[in-house]
């Protein structure tokens, strides 16, 4: 995969992040072949109009996502 230059954002284009991370707890299970991270965090959205959200990340396997603890 070919990685695409940064785009310069200009101050007069910045836009507020959709949402506001309040906590992030972080749990490590380190091995020789492999790692599993967990990871659990209190979102908030910045938006009168919520938005999706959106996961964005390369090279990872995601196993699941709970919603106020729900899949």
């Amino acid at each position: 995969m070919k990685k695409s230059a940064p785009q310069l954002i200009k101050l007069k284009d910045y836009k507020k992040a959709d949402f506001r991370i309040e906590d992030v707890y972080l749990n490590f299970d380190i091995h020789e072949q492999s790692t599993k991270v967990t990871s659990k965090m209190s979102l908030v959205s910045n938006q009168e109009q919520i938005q999706p959200l959106i996961l964005d990340g390369e090279n990872l396997k995601l196993k699941s996502v709970k919603i106020n603890n729900q899949k």
